[in-house]
């Protein structure tokens, strides 16, 4: 079989889910990588976790991730924290913590503490946010040799940038181990109006 059916899961759960091959003489393969997915409660129209809304992939420093609530309830952020993969391959670099308690229907918007606070910037990523990055950010990542300078908001387009809760992987924006070819470069994304999830899989 190439499907499985898995039933009585949890709602507004997160499950890590791994796989093995068996041949019909019961060899069986080693266990996949995990694959984390949150279940839901069967609507289509409201959240039960926060996601990725906006990323901001802008020249020099000018970097910023945006996270939505569009739950029904407060949040704790403590509960998650940001890691990125260099260059497209290792292993995640170290967890930076959020803190703090995120209203239902707001937003935290995390900048690199390098970016530009200045209205001459010519950065057009830096103009899309509307005014100056620092003056936007709601929490800023520190810049300096202690934390490889920004990290993890000192991606360049090339790095995937993920969001965990409780170390579980619950959103990202590239493809984990993709390879160091630029995927968002230069660029400003914003989540869809039709996504109310979460995801682990990278689709624009």
């Amino acid at each position: 079989n190439t499907t499985y059916t898995l039933n009585s899961l949890t709602a507004s759960t997160t499950y890590s889910i791994t796989i093995a091959a068996k041949d019909e003489v019961n060899n069986i393969s080693a266990q996949s990588n995990p694959v984390n997915a949150t279940t839901t409660d069967g609507g289509t129209s409201q959240s039960n976790e926060l996601l990725i809304s906006e990323y901001i992939e802008g020249s020099s420093n000018n970097k910023a991730i945006e996270i939505a609530n569009i739950t029904q309830s407060s949040v704790d952020l403590s509960l998650y924290n940001l890691r990125r993969q260099g260059n497209g391959g290792g292993a995640w670099s170290p967890r930076f913590d959020l803190t703090g308690i995120l209203a239902a229907g707001d937003v935290v918007v995390i900048v690199n503490e390098s970016a530009e606070n200045s209205s001459s910037s010519s950065d057009p990523n830096v103009a899309v946010v509307g005014s100056y990055l620092i003056a936007n950010a709601d929490i800023i990542v520190p810049n300096n040799s202690s934390n490889n300078y920004g990290e993890p908001l000192n991606f360049n387009g090339n790095d995937p940038v993920g969001l965990f809760k409780d170390d579980l992987l619950i959103d990202i924006i590239g493809v984990f181990d993709g390879g160091i070819g630029f995927f968002a470069k230069d660029v400003t994304l914003r989540r869809k109006s039709t996504v109310f999830e979460p995801n682990t899989i990278y689709d624009q």
